[in-house]
């Protein structure tokens, strides 16, 4: 049994402990010392830093004050904690067997690490400096309290290593200026993302007691990205997927990390084994994990906390409106987001979200990799705010911009767009007082009252026409409502029918077909230029979009339609005749090159044959010649 034994330092290394006891020591014969401490007389036996066995040896030995277990030892000085969440129990419980009973190795870092800050706090604190457990953590290169790049010893964390403590190793070597990281930099920031992660992992007991929640709960992290083509997720682009990570990451920030991957590589193992469905073997590697999990926008804690995932990194909503010129200025009355992934080699970018007020038209777009909020339409409140305050010769640039949240060159900018889009004033004078209030309030007010006036009017019209048919009969009128009058349009719009619209399509049989007439009246005589019957010019004139499906429900509009069609003879026939009365009402004598001519611009042919149409010319040359051919 062993008369004393130092007592651990928060977080220190369990090879840091023994490091310290056997310098104050003095032991010169490493297999004696891990004889009495371990159970076995070698030279050659060291306990790896990360993992190390024959822990139940070791806390026989303790003196009865130690308060030491294996339990303690392994939670609170080894990086087993940080390796056991992600294997399932019975690959645990093997590990922890041999844990105490044999040597282990699992990977981590080659060397070891030390935060010179820690170094300098440890000193005055304990009166020695120790090797931390986390800086020994693999993917951790900074230091998550002093935010300063971790230095990298001479000293190998694995194989015949020497005990050396942290002062030891400090007295041999100069001391170390520390690099902090710059906020600015992408890739400290991911780098300091890691740590995090890896140090929440090492100080929470974490088990994963259920399998198939645990693979449930992985597999829907990819359920939302452009690596799926539809929104349940079925179809998994395992390329696209891996293609969007190493440009979310670059190739060396992984290298950094010793997570390679490579564009062409088509199975990446660690990528494979995170999405497959039969996981009861699988023992993930905890920096992997962590690297897809910052990537999809979670964190460990968020994976282990909560029940269900949400793929969203905006949330699940509603949003706030940012628009500080309305009344619901930091409300959340956005209730529906678009959402899209944009990568670019020059300039990365991860999620976009854009998000639109339905009550003012106020959009802003939201970066998730920066956390970058940019304006994309202002709505109309805003805009007519705007426009106030410029017609009040008191107000200054700099009072009106921080009434509207933007800067003065901004709202300079979007008031000359305004003054341009309404045609008001001369452009080059923007000044306050510049703009009359009565005129341009009575244009914004008189465009509201026209458009509004046609929606009403074509509601009327047609009032079985769904959404989409109003927009596509008057659009502009739909956009410029949407953009400027969103809340009185959307209590005006024809209510959202479940199941689609049941059409009855014997009345709509009998008024297409009257419609149909119409329509080849007037294709008929319009003669600059003749239009060719067909059955999709016809169709194209029909105030509601047709399907070819839905033919079938209109067989006496389809018959009318099939019986006018002309072939390619008649309607060379038919141009013929309306280009001669065309050159007779304008007193020419047409040539039959004139005619060849106006031929192929009309009916888009490249090639004429003339011997088709050489006989159908020469008649009507020689009754346009006819003084009695009428006009």
């Amino acid at each position: 049994m062993l008369g004393f034994f130092p007592k651990p330092y928060p977080d220190e290394l369990f090879f840091s402990v023994i490091a310290r006891y056997i310098d104050s020591l003095h032991v010169n014969s490493i297999s004696t010392l891990n004889h009495i401490l371990f159970g076995y007389r070698s030279s050659n036996y060291f306990p790896v830093t990360g993992v190390p066995a024959r822990l139940n040896v070791f806390v026989e030995q303790l003196p009865p004050g130690a308060n030491l277990s294996v339990e303690s030892l392994i939670q609170n000085n080894t990086l087993m904690p940080y390796y056991t969440p992600f294997m399932f129990t019975k690959r645990r419980h093997t590990l922890q067997n041999k844990q105490i009973y044999a040597i282990v190795q699992l990977p981590g870092i080659p060397k070891l690490q030390y935060c010179p800050l820690c170094a300098k706090e440890d000193r005055l604190s304990f009166g020695n400096p120790y090797w931390h457990r986390l800086h020994q953590a693999p993917g951790v290169s900074i230091c998550t309290k002093h935010k300063c790049f971790l230095v990298t010893t001479s000293l190998h964390s694995h194989g015949l290593i020497k005990y050396q403590t942290l002062a030891q190793y400090l007295k041999e070597k100069t001391a170390s200026i520390p690099i902090f990281i710059d906020p600015k930099n992408r890739k400290h920031n991911i780098l300091f993302d890691i740590a995090v992660n890896t140090q929440w992992i090492l100080s929470n007991q974490l088990n994963i007691e259920d399998i198939n929640e645990f693979r449930n709960k992985i597999r829907s992290l990819f359920d939302f990205g452009p690596w799926v083509t539809n929104s349940t997720g079925h179809q998994f682009k395992f390329q696209e997927f891996v293609r969007t990570l190493i440009m979310y990451y670059s190739n060396d920030l992984l290298g950094i990390i010793n997570c390679p991957l490579d564009n062409d590589c088509h199975k990446p193992d660690w990528l494979l084994m995170l999405m497959q469905k039969n996981i009861k073997t699988l023992v993930i590697h905890p920096l992997r994990f962590i690297l897809v999990l910052l990537y999809l926008g979670h964190s460990v804690e968020s994976f282990f906390k909560s029940n269900k995932l949400n793929n969203n990194p905006f949330g699940t909503g509603p949003w706030q409106c940012l628009n500080p010129a309305s009344v619901h200025f930091n409300e959340f009355t956005i209730t529906n987001i678009k959402t899209w992934h944009r990568f670019n080699k020059k300039n990365r970018k991860g999620l976009i979200g854009i998000f639109e007020c339905p009550l003012c038209g106020f959009t802003y777009k939201h970066n998730a990799l920066n956390n970058s909020i940019k304006v994309q339409d202002y709505g109309f409140i805003w805009e007519e705010r705007l426009l106030t305050c410029a017609c009040d010769p008191e107000r200054s640039w700099n009072s009106i911009a921080n009434e509207l949240g933007v800067e003065w060159s901004t709202a300079q900018r979007r008031l000359k767009q305004l003054k341009s889009t309404l045609n008001i004033g001369n452009l080059k004078d923007i000044s306050p007082g510049a703009i009359d209030r009565v005129e341009l309030k009575n244009t914004i007010e008189h465009k509201k009252f026209e458009y509004r006036k046609l929606w009403s009017e074509t509601r009327m019209q047609y009032p079985q026409a769904t959404r989409y048919e109003l927009l596509k009969l008057i659009e502009k009128c739909y956009s410029w409502l949407s953009k400027y009058d969103r809340a009185w349009l959307e209590m005006n719009k024809p209510p959202a029918l479940k199941g689609g619209k049941k059409v009855d399509w014997v009345s709509r049989d009998i008024e297409l077909l009257v419609l149909s007439k119409k329509i080849v009246q007037d294709i008929l005589e319009q003669t600059d230029p003749p239009i060719k019957l067909t059955r999709l010019a016809i169709i194209k004139k029909f105030p509601f979009p047709l399907k070819i499906r839905n033919y079938v429900n209109l067989p006496s509009t389809i018959k009318y339609i099939d019986s006018v069609i002309e072939s390619e003879n008649d309607f060379i026939s038919r141009s013929v005749t309306c280009f001669t009365k065309q050159f007779t009402k304008n007193g020419t004598i047409p040539s039959q090159i004139d005619y060849i001519s106006k031929l192929r611009a009309s009916t888009k042919l490249k090639v004429i044959v003339l011997s088709q149409i050489n006989t159908l010319i020469s008649e009507q040359l020689l009754l346009s010649a006819n003084p009695f051919y009428p006009q």
